[in-house]
């Protein structure tokens, strides 16, 4: 039966369903999606209807139509979710696999999930059904497959159950370089491995994880089955006298130079492979992808030889020695941050000595009665001289609020006697001694201020107003005429007509 010759795929062509209806708005750029159930065979007056046709794709008329996914449809009939097709980006003037290389998937092609697609932009990506696995199934072990990005895509390795992974072609392996378009099945779960830009089908036979030559007695190859069994029978009546004994001998001759050279090649990368290890150079680093490393030497030599039990042996060495190395940073890391805290520690041991010295002698003159004055030998001053060589002391935190404290309770004891000149004046040297940043201090300040200015409320002139310890009131017209010692007592009161009184 004549092969029907498949068109050329072409990048500026839209493949899709003759069968849909179209309308002029859908023509510029439409994805059709194939139904997830096969098709009956098609009848014959049929046969046109489930084609697939290519047809010119109209030019883009703006930068966002030039983008767009190109699927394949497998026929007509309703939408499925579920079966999806792989797909690149249509590009002008570049084939469908030049886009998006370097971006890798995992496509589930069963279950629940059929459809799901999982981009892999990590260094090390786990499937499994834990939760800490980054794509996540149910019934499979909790971590069952590990993948480890490399230089031109990922390495697969089993983690979970010993042979609960199958590739197609039958193999079982515990560690694999993955190629795209490779079908990985875990337990139960199918998924495919694609590079961004390639195309495969959704489509799979459980008939390919049986490997071996099982695959040749599916129903669709039986003809073709019997037609090279017919061949060979009369190949094996007409030609098997003569040339029986040459072929024999040519056959084993060339097996047995392709055995030996295979054999000297793997030799060769596991010696390769060693010396690399020994060197230290066990993985490529993140910025030379193409240097040598003693783990893509003996991953070439599973690549020729799955079952190397030697290749296998040495790259579980590099895991455990890149976890030691791992461990071993760690440990440095944690014993230099160690050492910081401990010299911090000693500095503000020390810091704390001086200021407990400063405050100490702040104290002395706490008791003697000198909070804020005499200026410079004050308790005042000391407490806040601690406060700046160590700006976070407590003990020097809380002696600037005793003095604060020292002054509001004697203020508070002046007002409650009716004292109010010498109140006002304690308050304000609560306020200076922390630079009027107490709230509750400026509302005392202002209060007092208030009441003492009431008298004088209608002046039409600027006055100076202040008593002295013998209870004389002064009536002046400038603060600088005020004697030092009854500034704090002092108050201005502005003329009436100004909009009220002021204090300075």
């Amino acid at each position: 039966m004549a092969e029907e010759k498949k068109p050329d795929f072409d990048p500026d062509k839209t493949i899709v369903d003759v069968r849909r209806p179209k309308t002029p708005a859908e023509d510029a750029d439409r994805t059709v999606m194939a139904p997830a159930s096969r098709p009956e065979p098609p009848k014959p007056a049929e046969a046109d209807e489930q084609r697939t046709m290519v047809m010119n794709r109209p030019q883009a008329s703006s930068a966002a139509d030039s983008d767009r996914t190109v699927i394949a449809s497998r026929g007509g009939g309703a939408v499925d979710p579920g079966d999806r097709t792989m797909v690149g980006r249509a590009t002008s003037g570049a084939s469908p696999g030049a886009a998006g290389r370097g971006d890798f998937q995992m496509v589930c092609l069963s279950g629940q999930a059929r459809g799901r697609r999982f981009s892999l932009d990590a260094n090390e990506v786990l499937i499994g059904s834990s939760p800490s696995c980054q794509i996540q199934f149910p019934g499979i072990d909790s971590v069952h497959v590990k993948l480890l990005r490399q230089a031109d895509g990922y390495e697969m390795q089993n983690v979970g159950r010993a042979a609960s992974v199958v590739m197609s072609g039958g193999r079982k392996p515990s560690r694999a370089k993955l190629k795209s378009g490779d079908l990985v099945k875990v337990g139960d779960l199918v998924l495919r491995y694609a590079e961004g830009g390639e195309v495969f089908s959704s489509e799979y036979d459980e008939k390919e994880f049986q490997g071996g030559l099982g695959n040749l007695f599916a129903p669709e190859y039986r003809l073709y089955l019997g037609i090279g069994a017919a061949v060979l029978l009369l190949g094996i009546i007409f030609l098997w006298p003569s040339a029986k004994a040459p072929t024999v001998v040519v056959q084993k001759a060339d097996t047995a130079a392709a055995d030996k050279a295979r054999k000297e090649e793997i030799a060769s990368l596991l010696q390769s492979g060693e010396v690399l290890f020994n060197a230290g150079k066990l993985m490529s680093p993140a910025d030379q992808p193409g240097a040598e490393s003693a783990f893509a030497k003996f991953n070439e030599v599973l690549e020729r030889d799955p079952g190397n039990e030697q290749a296998r042996q040495w790259l579980k060495k590099i895991d455990e020695e890149r976890d030691k190395q791992r461990h071993a940073r760690e440990d440095a890391e944690k014993a230099r941050l160690a050492e910081q805290r401990a010299r911090e520690e000693r500095a503000r041991q020390e810091l704390e000595k001086k200021v407990a010295a400063i405050v100490e002698q702040g104290d002395a003159y706490f008791d003697k009665g000198q909070v804020t004055e005499p200026v410079g030998t004050n308790a005042l001053a000391k407490y806040r001289e601690a406060l700046k060589i160590y700006p976070e002391s407590q003990l020097a935190q809380e002696r600037v609020q005793k003095a604060v404290n020292y002054y509001v309770q004697r203020g508070d004891e002046l007002r409650d006697k009716n004292d109010l000149w010498a109140a006002l004046e304690n308050y304000r040297k609560a306020s200076r001694a922390i630079d009027g940043r107490d709230e509750e201090v400026q509302k005392r300040v202002r209060e007092l201020e208030a009441q003492l200015r009431a008298g004088m409320a209608g002046t039409s002139v600027k006055l100076v107003i202040y008593k002295d310890e013998r209870g004389q009131l002064f009536v002046l017209d400038d603060m600088d005429k005020v004697p030092a010692r009854y500034k704090d007592r002092a108050i201005e009161v502005l003329p009436a007509k100004s909009g009220g009184a002021g204090v300075q």
